[in-house]
């Protein structure tokens, strides 16, 4: 159990991509919404195909640390990237006119909704785990989590191949144009005599 949870956790501590900074992300919000958290080590957990400790192990207080740290990560972390991009990325790219890059968009809208209902099938199986239970099926939770990762890898590859240069490209557009334009000038309006 430990050693497949310690794979599982390794998809969380993992960073995805580097945060950035500068002054489009606040002018746009256009910059990409990063997740620290799932690059990296999500290899490591498809690299093996047995999990031996998954049953024979149980749970232990390492086991339950990491699923705690797990399910905290998709349950808070993830879900708030998702929010992110449907709030701050995804609009304008819809708005594109672009058919291909709204329907890219529509899809990675249809896989957060995927993942999420994956996830509500996996985050009672780790609160257990995280409790020191062990009522759960192993079988059935390394399928699920097989499944979840595999979608969440297909969904990172689309938006890092796709929607992130996108929306670079797009904010350092507007960017430069917006350097461009004369600076706003205030004037003090006097006050009105009524």
């Amino acid at each position: 159990m430990t050693d497949f949870l310690a794979l599982f956790s390794a998809q969380c501590n993992a960073g995805r991509r580097p945060r950035t900074s500068g002054s489009s992300a606040v002018v746009t919000g256009l910059q990409p919404a990063p997740v620290k958290g799932l690059r990296g080590k999500r290899t490591k957990l498809h690299e093996r195909d047995d999990h031996p400790h998954l049953s024979a192990a149980g749970v232990d207080a390492h086991a339950q640390q990491e699923a705690r740290a797990i399910e905290a990560f998709f349950s808070e972390t993830s879900q708030k990237h998702h929010l992110d991009e449907e709030a701050k990325v995804f609009p304008a790219l819809l708005a594109s006119g672009d058919e291909a890059l709204v329907a890219t968009v529509r899809m990675l809208q249809q896989d957060h909704g995927w993942i999420e209902e994956d996830w509500l099938a996996l985050a009672p199986q780790l609160r257990a785990i995280a409790a020191g239970y062990s009522w759960y099926d192993p079988a059935e939770l390394q399928h699920g989590i097989e499944v979840f990762l595999e979608l969440c890898r297909e969904h990172i590859q689309l938006e890092e191949s796709v929607i992130y240069p996108e929306a670079k490209a797009r904010a350092a557009k507007l960017a430069r144009r917006r350097a461009t334009l004369p600076p706003l000038r205030f004037t003090k309006e006097a006050p009105s005599s009524s």
